[in-house]
């Protein structure tokens, strides 16, 4: 048992080391340009979410609000931690559930509870990343893209295209 628990210490600490996807920051750098609020949700503690921030925030700039499990005392899929983002977000930037996107990998801790809540959901289905997803094969987002850069450059062309 102590290996056990010593095995997920490790693993929890192991965090901030875990290098981003390799489209994240040119994904997130056409979102920023876009206008978009971006807005992370994340399920660790800050000192955690800190390693990984400084890897994401770069020449495009920074999140515009980040809440993680730490701050909100609870982790997903538990609806609180919805309700509390949601909440700051219409407080902070009159920002309504009706114009939130989740964007996530995955499926049991974001799309599946943000879908019974009713927001709109995009899955990025990357093949290499089954982390909450396998047993949640019947779970459907709204959108699928095989990485968060298809996702952006798919939301840039319906810009433009709106132009």
């Amino acid at each position: 048992m102590y290996r056990l628990v010593e095995a997920a210490e490790a693993y929890a600490l192991s965090v901030p080391s875990w290098p981003p996807f390799p489209d994240s920051q040119d994904a997130l750098s056409i979102l920023k340009a876009l206008g978009v609020k971006l807005v992370i949700h994340s399920n660790v503690d800050n000192e955690s979410f800190e390693g990984t921030r400084k890897k994401l925030e770069c020449s495009w700039g920074k999140f515009d609000d980040i809440f993680t499990a730490e701050d909100i005392g609870s982790y997903k899929p538990d609806y609180r931690n919805f309700h509390h983002v949601l909440q700051s977000l219409e407080d902070l930037y009159e920002i309504q559930p009706n114009e939130v996107l989740v964007v996530a990998n995955s499926k049991r801790a974001d799309i599946a509870p943000a879908k019974r809540l009713g927001l709109k959901t995009v899955w990025i289905n990357r093949p290499e990343a089954i982390l909450g997803v396998k047993g949640y094969e019947d779970v459907r987002a709204d959108w699928e893209f095989g990485s968060m850069l298809e996702f952006a450059q798919e939301l840039q062309s319906v810009k433009e295209d709106d132009l």
